[in-house]
This record gives C-alpha cells, sequence and structure tokens, in this order.
C-alpha cells in the first residue's frame, strides 16, 4: 500500500476501479493484469471487495522494436485492411524504415527489409554530419554533428573526443563545444588550419 499512500492519497476506490477493469477480458482486448478473484462480469456483476481479489502483472517479453513513425505506421495498417495479403515490398512503401527520434542514417536498406522480414536483425545507425566554413581568409573549417544514433548519450560523446584530443589520440581538432538548444542539435567540431573535415 505504499504505492497507493505516496502517489494517491485520496483514496483506494478509484484505484481499485482502476485495477479491476484492467484486469478484466471483457473490457480490454488485452488485460493488463492478470486477476485472481471476482473482478465483475459483462453482465455488470461488480467485483469482489479489494480484501478478496488477488492480482499480477501478465507475463512479458523483452522487446527492442526501433521507433517508427506513427502517421507511417497507420498508412500501413490502412493498406493491411483494405488488402490483408499485401507484400513486404508493398508495405516498404508506405513506411520504409525505423524512424529514429534522434535522427542519424541506417547502414543500409537491405538490413531493413531482413529485419522486417525474419523479425530479427542488427540495424545500423551512423550519426549526420555537415561541414561549415569557419573562416573564409583561414579556410578553417568545423564538422557540425546535427544527428546522432539512438539512444546515444550526447554528452557523453562531447567528453570523449575532448578526452580524445586531449590525450592526442584524435588529432587535427581545436575545440569542440555543444551548441545544441531547442531548434535542434548542434554539435561543433572545429578542425585545426589545413585539417581535412
Amino acid at each position: 500500500m505504499q504505492v497507493l499512500g505516496k502517489f494517491h492519497p485520496h483514496g483506494d476506490t478509484a484505484v481499485y476501479d482502476s485495477l479491476v477493469r484492467m484486469a478484466q477480458d471483457f473490457s480490454l482486448r488485452f488485460p493488463l493484469i492478470q486477476g485472481q478473484g471476482n473482478f465483475g462480469s459483462i453482465d455488470a456483476d461488480p467485483a469482489a471487495p479489494m480484501s478478496y481479489s488477488e492480482c499480477r502483472l501478465e507475463v512479458s517479453m523483452a522487446t527492442n522494436i526501433p521507433p517508427h513513425n506513427l502517421g507511417e505506421l497507420v498508412g500501413v495498417l490502412s493498406v493491411l485492411i483494405h488488402n490483408p495479403e499485401a507484400t513486404l515490398q508493398e508495405l516498404l512503401e508506405y513506411m520504409p524504415g525505423p524512424d529514429f527520434p534522434t535522427g542519424g542514417l541506417i547502414m543500409g536498406n537491405l538490413v531493413i527489409l531482413e529485419a522486417y522480414r525474419t523479425g530479427k536483425g542488427r540495424i545500423v545507425v551512423r550519426g549526420k554530419t555537415d561541414v561549415e566554413l569557419l573562416d573564409s581568409r583561414t579556410k578553417r573549417s568545423a564538422s557540425i554533428i546535427k544527428e546522432i544514433p539512438h539512444q546515444t548519450n550526447k554528452s557523453a560523446h562531447v567528453l570523449k573526443i575532448a578526452e580524445l584530443v586531449e590525450n592526442k589520440s584524435l588529432e587535427g581538432i581545436s575545440d569542440s563545444r555543444d551548441e545544441s538548444d531547442c531548434s535542434g542539435m548542434r554539435v561543433v567540431i572545429e578542425l585545426r588550419q589545413g585539417s581535412d573535415p
């Protein structure tokens, strides 16, 4: 009951009613809670008092599905509703692959096709960079990181670059800084004069 006391100190009735509904196979297509006891019926019979019922979370399997664009997914679902026999190639016209919130470039389209076909696969994503000219007189430039692979820690990445420069493991860099703001990601890696971006 610590959860109830800490997160919902307004009484237990609303919480129990929500729990009962999550265990009813007639309320939810896939119940979220496995209930033991009387959790009501489709005929509007009430559930037993909370002291007479038990519950546990349903069995779950770990999954690692990459994020996708919901608009594209709706397009795929619409195609499948109208044509349940649609081929993978037809579906890929509506949803060409995962859509990562941090952007990045997927290395190779065949891995996406194989992952969709078999349900297994390894999708390699790399960051996206641009090169900007900082000073036209000295021809100094910078590599600008605009997108990073999904679930990559940007701060740790910037610190690692600085550490490699300091240890002289990475040459040709004069400065690195994070200029990201609400308009997007922007990690600036200034290159030394004469360094090739």
